[in-house]
């Protein structure tokens, strides 16, 4: 079990790096400098999540049949094909910038702490049932997965292959159905009333029918009942699954103090708060004419 509150001594330490666990089992993760602060983040991460974050950059770099055979050798084939891996050795390694670097060389570097500290003898069960163990961790296996991340939220080749499809062969009714935005609500105030006083708030606009889609919601203010701040809801609708596709970690040092999910296999936060600001995100897929 991950320790719930310990310093972290290494040598690539500029400063301390300490991860501490709430109640509810969340890593806060402090450091000295941005380095400390993000080795701390991937010796969290491989604390709770080893297996996911190896089966992830298999994934995204196509090589899940090395080790469960040939399940994995259509997603292999496509990834390999769209070059996840490729681009990022290529392209996008030689053009990071110098904080980037940092971050994501500390990441590795406390990922592959904990994968020494553990041994072979220690490792999560996944790898003792595939009978393998997890090679160091490398900036570019972040940059990867998180660009096969990017593939699934905007890419999506077969989503935009059936779009093509239908317009070419289905009935305009249906492909006008496949094509339409996923978001079909929204909330807006009412006019003023004839005194110049604010409207109610109104759901306007037909209903989802059923279908999935991502969604923020913000409330200012003065429309809180009893008092305090405006309120963010953030609310990407992803399906359940375990381990789960977010890492709620909380990040404080160097500069740096937010909290939310990350993507596990990458440093960052992708959606959460700091002491003065709230950010959320969503996503829409569609193909457009």
């Amino acid at each position: 079990l991950s320790p719930l509150n310990e310093e972290l001594p290494h040598p690539s330490l500029d400063g301390t790096a300490r991860i501490s666990r709430d109640r509810w089992g969340v890593a806060h993760c402090f450091g000295d400098s941005v380095g400390d602060l993000y080795f701390a983040v991937g010796v969290a991460q491989a604390q709770d999540r080893l297996w996911q974050l190896d089966y992830r950059r298999r994934l995204a770099s196509g090589r899940l049949a090395e080790v469960i055979g040939p399940k994995g050798l259509r997603t292999d084939l496509e990834y390999r094909t769209l070059g996840f891996r490729r681009i990022v050795e290529e392209v996008e390694l030689p053009e990071l910038a110098s904080e980037a670097a940092i971050v994501l060389e500390a990441y590795s570097a406390g990922v592959n702490a904990w994968i020494d500290r553990v041994g072979r003898d220690r490792l999560p069960i996944e790898f003792e049932i595939l009978e393998y163990e997890p090679e160091p961790w490398e900036p570019a296996d972040s940059l990867a997965i998180l660009r096969y991340f990017w593939w699934t939220l905007t890419g999506r080749l077969s989503q935009l292959v059936a779009a093509e499809r239908l317009q070419r062969s289905a009935s305009d009714e249906i492909a006008a159905w496949f094509l339409r935005p996923e978001t079909i609500s929204y909330i807006v105030p009412e006019p003023k009333g004839e005194e110049g006083e604010e409207g109610d708030t109104r759901l306007q606009g037909s209903s989802f029918d059923g279908l999935p889609g991502s969604n923020n919601w913000a409330v200012s203010a003065d429309r809180v009942t009893g008092g305090g701040g405006p309120i963010l809801a953030a609310d990407p609708h992803w399906p359940l699954s375990f381990p789960d596709m977010w890492y709620e970690q909380h990040v404080c040092g160097a500069g740096v103090d937010c909290i939310g999910p990350a993507y596990p296999g990458a440093p960052p936060v992708i959606f959460g708060r700091t002491r003065q600001v709230a950010w959320g995100r969503t996503n829409n897929v569609t193909s457009t004419r």
